[in-house]
C-alpha cells in the first residue's frame, strides 16, 4: 500500500526524495531488494546529504553483499573437489563401486588360482603313487 502511495507521489514529482525513500523501503520489506537499491541511488543523487536515504542505502548494500556472499560460498561448496561436493559425490561413488568391484574380481582369481594350483598338487601326488 505504501509503494502504491510513493508511486504516485514519483509520477507527480519524479525527484521527490521522501516518495523515493519511503518506495525504496516498502520494496525492501517486499524483498524487491533490488528495486529499493534503484530508487535509493536516484534519492541520494537528488539528495546526497539526506542521511536517512545514506542509511537505507547501506543496509540495502549490506543486504546485497550477505546474499552474495551466501551465494558464493554455495557455489564454492558445489564446485569443490572436496567429499562435501555436490557434483562430484556421484563420480566419488562410482570410483569407491568400481575398486570395490576390481578387489573383488582380483579376489575370485586369487581364489581359483589357489584352487588350480592344489588340484594339481593333487594331481601330482595320484601320479607319483602310482
Amino acid at each position: 500500500m505504501s509503494r502504491d502511495v510513493a508511486t504516485k507521489a514519483i509520477e507527480i514529482e519524479s525527484t521527490n526524495v521522501k516518495a523515493l525513500y519511503r518506495r525504496a523501503v516498502a520494496h525492501r520489506a517486499m524483498g524487491d531488494v533490488d528495486s529499493a537499491k534503484d530508487d535509493l541511488r536516484l534519492a541520494y543523487k537528488n539528495d546526497p546529504d539526506n542521511i536517512a536515504v545514506k542509511k537505507e542505502l547501506k543496509s540495502i548494500k549490506k543486504i546485497l553483499e550477505d546474499r552474495k556472499a551466501k551465494e558464493k560460498a554455495r557455489l564454492s561448496k558445489a564446485f569443490s573437489k572436496g567429499g562435501s561436493s555436490l557434483l562430484y559425490s556421484d563420480k566419488e561413488e562410482e570410483e569407491k563401486r568400481k575398486a570395490e568391484e576390481l578387489k573383488q574380481k582380483e579376489l575370485k582369481e586369487k581364489e581359483a588360482l589357489e584352487k588350480r594350483k592344489a588340484e594339481w598338487e593333487d594331481e601330482c601326488v595320484q601320479r607319483m603313487s602310482r
